[in-house]
């Protein structure tokens, strides 16, 4: 017999419950799909300083006017994970 993932009826039952498939009944049960998964840019939770010192370690200049925190968390999000050389 095939079990299907359910949204709970109560947070204390987790993200899921499981059900036989035959059990399933769209008017009192709501299919599970897990929310997907985002992905951790490398600038999240950093401050200015913090993206700054970042992109010096990674030996990028920070091109002339770029203040702005949504620029330089750009330009450390687009930088290849190893620092250069």
């Amino acid at each position: 017999m095939n079990v299907i993932k359910i949204m709970p009826s109560h947070e204390s039952q987790g993200p899921f419950v499981l059900i036989n498939e035959g059990d399933f009944d769209p008017k009192k049960h709501e299919l599970y799909e897990p929310k997907p998964e985002v992905e951790k840019k490398p600038s999240d939770g950093l401050k200015v300083d913090e993206i700054k010192a970042a992109l010096a370690a990674k030996n990028i200049d920070i091109p002339e006017g770029v203040t702005l925190k949504a620029d330089l968390a750009a330009l450390l999000d687009a930088a290849p994970d190893a620092p250069a050389a």
